[in-house]
């Protein structure tokens, strides 16, 4: 049951780095909290001596918890480019002025 519940912290942790990589937004919630709760179960299931791998695993996942809710936090806001605008007018009145010259 221990191996198990490792290899499903260890996967579910993958997941969850791809999902910090790709801005997935909150969705990334699910795999970290299978990581946590694989990890606990992994670490209640271990003896004395075989704590540390499943404590480094829900150490990671929290980390990664910590890392989406704060990047959720954070607006994604895209600036606007003036001269773009003004380009785009420019263009508009240019192309007004060919057609009607034709």
């Amino acid at each position: 049951m221990r191996k198990i519940a490792l290899v499903f912290a260890f996967v579910f942790s993958a997941f969850s780095v791809l999902f910090i990589v790709i801005p997935m937004g909150t969705i990334g919630l699910i795999p970290v909290l299978l990581a946590l709760l694989s990890s606990g179960l992994a670490w209640i299931k271990s003896s004395a001596t075989q704590k540390k791998v499943p404590l480094v695993l829900f150490l990671l996942a929290g980390a990664i918890l910590l890392f989406i809710v704060a990047r959720s936090f954070i607006p994604d806001e895209v600036a606007p480019d003036k001269q773009f605008e003004q380009r785009k007018e420019i263009n508009k009145k240019q192309d007004l002025e060919d057609l009607e010259n034709l």
